[in-house]
């Protein structure tokens, strides 16, 4: 049986068709993911909110997204009718990090904020890649009402993200440091 969408972690969504055989393109919300090297099995989901079970024959990198064989999709036609459509999977379907600063995106959002000294500063409500990982917090009231900061993953400014609390730890001094000149705490960090 496959998990509900509630369940489920969102990768990526169909693209268009990818030869004549049934083949699609997938664009993953992660770009740099190499998720689909193991996981072979997902659920689909239709604009109409209906879940169907996917089994992953083949995928292979495609420039910015994957090139998927699909288990029952075997002409152009197949691949048309799932564009648009998201794929999601069970996360205990990914590979184990083996590394204690590496994490998964979706590990973070939601994760409570806190300062070295323990003082609450807010909530990861994004996650983006630039040179870094860098994690959008909405800073808490008694921090910046309404404000936003954005903090990179690097030791300057994360003393540790544990996973298992959902917590990420910043150094004391992490919103002063982060906040634009002149900004009063109501607008995004650096």
């Amino acid at each position: 049986m496959a998990p509900t969408p509630a369940e489920t972690l969102e990768l990526g969504v169909f693209g268009r068709p990818h030869g004549v055989r049934g083949g699609v393109l997938f664009w993953p919300h992660n770009p740099a993911s190499d998720a689909l090297r193991v996981v072979r099995r997902g659920v689909r989901v239709a604009s109409d909110g209906s879940a169907v079970a996917v089994r992953i024959i083949r995928a292979a990198p495609a420039g910015k997204g994957w090139a998927l064989t699909l288990e029952g999709c075997t002409r152009r036609e197949d691949a048309e009718a799932l564009v648009g459509q998201s794929l999601r999977i069970d996360p205990a379907l990914l590979p184990a990090l083996d590394d204690d600063d590496a994490f998964y995106y979706h590990e973070v959002m939601g994760a409570e904020v806190v300062s070295a000294s323990g003082a609450r500063l807010g909530v990861v409500t994004d996650v983006f890649e630039t040179s870094t990982d860098v994690l959008t917090v909405a800073l808490a009231d008694g921090v910046a009402p309404g404000g936003t900061l954005d903090v990179p993953v690097v030791g300057a400014y994360v003393v540790r993200i544990d996973r298992a609390a959902r917590r990420v730890v910043l150094v004391d001094d992490a919103v002063a440091l982060l906040a634009l000149p002149g900004d009063d705490g109501e607008g995004r960090g650096a």
